[in-house]
């Protein structure tokens, strides 16, 4: 059994975002849920991919102010998903809570994920994961996505419930810091960007949560972000885009061709979108699918169409590249 020091362990990882770590921290200082005879109920935990800017300097002047744990790592430019592996280690909360380094919160916010928690009983804690909630754009004030998919304090096992009501908007929360460790992302040499869905897919397999239909996260899309620039992160990081394309078909292709036929058939067309991107010959694709025959088969049929959406990709890449010179 593990022991841990806070409940939670609010987790950011950055990279040359000193002009906006101060959002995160602002959150943090607000919490209405800090402490617990009297004991911090949580730590902010940064790990700095590489900045070269003055996070370092900026993290140290926070701690001269902050009435909570802050503790910062710093490792060479490696992606963020090796970042949350890191993260993940030195965790000394139950609870691991990601939070970007352009995210804004409610005061209250750790205080409902832990009231939510504390509802269930203990066989239930057991099989849950963690407790997620809704996001709104922090310049529009816009809800992200449709509350109305979303049963309140419903207690499902995750990925089935996603993929049936056809959940695929921003949802943010909490995950056991114990199930974390247990799934990590894979470190490949070189690849500096694996889509978060990798992990979370595995652990929403065999794991239950509660998913509020509560507001508590806001989130300031910056221009540089992969929110704003996804044809030129699809290219760029194709090698990444593919490996979660083909995991999430090679592992839960029984569930999509199940639950949602046309996600099925949108997910195989992004593996051949993101197999063109990431320069992988098709045939190689197609032997890798050979355990997975339906897969394989609507791959192939798709593969002209999922040629055509790279090559739209390559002209707005070239687009966006062309208005950034003038």
């Amino acid at each position: 059994m593990e022991t841990y020091t806070f409940l939670f362990t609010v987790f950011t990882p950055t990279y040359n975002r000193a002009h906006t770590l101060s959002i995160v921290f602002e959150s943090l200082r607000n919490q209405t849920f800090k402490t617990v005879d009297g004991r911090p109920v949580f730590e902010w935990l940064l790990v700095d991919d590489g900045s070269v800017d003055s996070t370092k300097q900026l993290v140290e002047q926070f701690r001269e102010t902050a009435d909570f744990p802050i503790r910062y790592f710093y490792q060479k430019n490696a992606g963020k998903h090796v970042a949350m592996n890191r993260g993940v280690h030195h965790a000394r909360g139950r609870f691991f809570l990601p939070a970007d380094s352009d995210d804004a919160f409610l005061p209250e916010t750790l205080e409902v994920f832990y009231t939510h928690w504390n509802r269930l009983s203990a066989d239930q804690k057991r099989l849950c994961a963690g407790v997620t909630c809704l996001c709104r754009d922090g310049y529009t004030g816009k809800v992200i996505g449709d509350p109305k998919k979303i049963d309140p304090d419903q207690f499902v096992t995750d990925l089935p419930y996603v993929i049936r009501n056809r959940i695929n908007f921003e949802r943010w929360g909490f995950t056991r810091t114990d199930i974390m460790r247990r799934f990590p992302f894979p470190e490949i040499n070189g690849m500096k960007f694996i889509p978060e869905g990798m992990v979370w897919n595995r652990i929403a397999r065999g794991y239950k949560r509660i998913n509020t239909t509560e507001i508590l996260r806001v989130i300031f899309f910056q221009e540089d972000g992969f929110s704003k620039n996804i044809a030129t992160n699809r290219i760029r990081h194709g090698l990444g885009h593919y490996l979660y394309h083909f995991i999430n078909l090679f592992e839960n292709s029984d569930l999509i061709w199940r639950l949602d036929f046309v996600y099925f058939l949108k997910e195989t067309l992004q593996l051949g979108r993101a197999g063109f991107h990431a320069r992988i010959r098709y045939l190689d694709t197609v032997k890798m699918l050979r355990q997975r025959p339906v897969v394989k088969t609507i791959f192939v049929v798709l593969l002209p169409i999922a040629r055509l959406l790279a090559m739209v990709d390559q002209r707005i890449c070239t687009s966006v590249q062309g208005n950034q010179r003038k």
